[in-house]
Order: structure tokens, then sequence, then C-alpha cells
């Protein structure tokens, strides 16, 4: 994408009545509620850093368009957790030639399974991408739980790599 400068880790929960409430009061909570999301698939452009942060979008962006890569959990049942992460894997070298990165989603109802399952996606999917031999690779991984608290309620879990907003102007 050209003009991006950085990719930006953001993580939230929420409740509701129902899961698309719930799934609102998680994007409010990770602060990416104001935008129309547009979902892409898992690859970082070469030399684009990755940080975990808070999204500050711009004013004249609400109600726009707002890239990500997106893992969200659900939850129905009080006491049981909603959970969803994203890892990533992407070269450490910032050169233009450098190759592309990638994110792994997870969601489920335990911590410690979506970590698994996104640590073993990275391996094996890093292990083609990034042949030990060739390059060093940076790692990270945002994880975010939430209990659903209450009977008749639903919790959400939602955590998100932000690209990039837009308005309808093309801004």
């Amino acid at each position: 994408m050209r003009g991006l400068n950085k990719i930006i880790i953001v993580k939230g929960s929420g409740t509701g009545l129902t899961e698309l409430s719930a799934f609102d009061a998680a994007l409010q909570d990770a602060g990416i509620h104001d935008h129309n999301l547009i979902t892409l698939s898992s690859i970082i452009p070469p030399g684009v850093p990755v940080r975990e942060g808070v999204f500050s979008g711009k004013a004249s962006c609400k109600g726009g368009r707002l890239y990500v890569v997106l893992s969200r959990a659900f939850s129905n049942r009080k006491g049981v957790n909603a959970v969803s992460g994203l890892g990533w894997m992407k070269p450490s070298n910032t050169a233009s030639g450098a190759s592309c990165g990638i994110f792994m989603e997870a969601s489920g109802h335990s911590e410690n399974e979506v970590v698994d399952e996104i640590d073993k996606s990275l391996r094996s999917v890093g292990s083609k991408r990034f042949p030990k031999s060739s390059e060093a690779v940076e790692e990270g991984m945002c994880v975010c739980s939430y209990a659903c608290e209450e009977k008749g309620a639903v919790a959400c879990t939602v955590v998100a790599a932000v690209y990039k907003e837009s308005g309808w102007g093309g801004d």
C-alpha cells in the first residue's frame, strides 16, 4: 500500500445481547468502531513496521474505510472466554527488496489454544517463507481474552492489524 508507514495492532473486548452488539462494543474498546472495516488477507508489505498501540483516526475519515486484518471471537456461555489473537512474522530487513511478512489469526475459548494455533501456523508458514538460512525475522503476537460474565449475554474480543484509513473522497 503506497504511503503505508506502519501497521498498528489494537485489541478490545465487549459484551452485548447479540453477537453484533458485542462485536460493536469490542470495536469501540479497540478504538476502531467509527469506520467501515475492509478486511485484508494477511500480507505485510516489505519494510513496514508492526507495532502494538492506539489507533488515532482522523476526524475527516469517520465513517470511512479502515483496512484491517481481523481476528474475533465470541462466547455466549457464562464463565467461558472469547479469545482472539494475531501473530506476525516478517523480515528484519527493511530494504524495499525484502520479502513480505505474514499475519496469522486464531480464535477460540482458551488462551493457550489460541497461542498454540498461532504459533503452529507461523512456524509452518515461516519455514516456507523464511528459510532459516536466508534472512532474520521479527515475530510478535497479540491476544485478547474476555469471559462472558452473565447468562443471556455475549462476550466478544477483537484483535486488529490496522493498515490504513481513508474517507470516501479518496483521501
